[in-house]
């Protein structure tokens, strides 16, 4: 007796629409933004702001007063893809040798879902950081959230000097930000590995705040406000040094353009017989772009976060030593008295 599987579907071919949604919509800050569908390769974004007077009506008459302003915003995509190819050949010899079939079952694809999924969690990985890092004139396929940002007029920016804890960078960036936007439900304030973890360890360390981090690993609300800081892995960099920069902003005035209307964005596997291996193909296409750059704070630290406990050993050896040079002093006076 043996399975029978001739007559199943392969894993992605069954699987497509929810390995293509997840590799294009599947990264962890892109799940929090505004996503903007049909975008081929670059469309305008148009906002409107809607600001009415208010006016005196113990008279009669007609005063015409506010305006309906529209705001225009270009969004340009990049055409992304992967493509790859396996040889079963090379697992021979190895202990994976037992899953390669030839002959009728040649086109039986060995590890499939565990190698889709590789590709997908890494092409999700990448995207994180595309998306916040992203520098076209660095060879990067589009441009990212920080270079929009910090280029776009109205952005609000905060420089922290050095020497700033990171509850005091946080702090500073959080006082920057637009009163109109602070009931924001969605609004965040997007900090590295780095900031977030030097964050954490600093509210422990002064235990003097009653803070909540909501059952998540990631994500704390700024003691005092209802405002989350959120670790965001796409601004961890150890070259350089957007890691220490700082994003204040509600999570929906940050926009993901992409296609997912068409064919355009596909995701594939086959045997190709002609090269005797298996081949994966993924397109797409994706672009970031900020809505209202004057409801966002861009904070850039000019140093690492420096610890309070660093600080606070800093003086109390400062303290220790003023001591011991008033005791010596005051030997020193008893001595000569006597």
């Amino acid at each position: 007796m043996a399975f029978v599987v001739s007559g199943l579907a392969d894993y992605v071919q069954n699987n497509r629409e929810i390995i293509l949604k997840d590799i294009v919509l599947g990264a962890d800050s892109i799940q929090r933004m505004t996503i903007q569908p049909g975008v081929k390769k670059s469309a305008d974004l148009n906002f409107l702001l809607v600001e009415p007077a208010l006016q005196s009506g113990a008279d009669c008459g007609w005063n015409a007063s506010g305006n309906a302003t529209f705001s225009k915003r270009t969004i340009t995509t990049a055409a992304i893809k992967v493509n790859m190819a396996f040889c079963k050949k090379t697992l021979l010899g190895k202990w994976t040798e037992y899953v390669v079939r030839f002959g009728a079952n040649n086109e039986e694809f060995p590890f499939e879902q565990y190698i889709i999924d590789g590709v997908r969690e890494g092409i999700k990985k990448q995207m994180e950081k595309l998306v916040w890092q992203g520098d076209t004139s660095n060879s990067d396929l589009f441009d990212g959230l920080l270079k929009i940002i910090n280029a776009a007029s109205g952005t609000i920016k905060e420089t922290i000097a050095s020497g700033a804890s990171a509850y005091d960078a946080i702090y500073q960036v959080f006082m920057a930000i637009p009163t109109e936007i602070l009931d924001k439900d969605d609004l965040t304030i997007n900090v590295s590995p780095l900031v977030f973890r030097a964050f954490c360890k600093e509210l422990t360390d002064r235990n003097m705040f009653h803070y909540t981090a909501d059952g998540s690993k990631t994500e704390v609300i700024l003691p005092g406000t209802s405002c989350k800081v959120k670790m965001v892995k796409g601004l961890a960099d150890s070259v350089g040094h957007k890691e220490r920069k700082i994003v204040a902003t509600f999570d929906k005035n940050l926009v993901y353009g992409c296609d997912m209307l068409d064919d355009a964005e596909e995701v594939k596997a086959w045997y190709s017989e002609d090269a005797d291996e298996h081949r994966i193909r993924v397109d797409f296409n994706a672009g970031v772009q900020i809505a209202f750059p004057d409801l966002c704070v861009l904070g850039s630290m000019a140093a690492d976060p420096v610890s309070p406990e660093a600080e606070s050993n800093a003086l109390n050896k400062i303290a220790a030593a003023t001591a011991e040079l008033a005791d010596a002093d005051h030997v020193y006076k008893t001595d000569e008295q006597a």
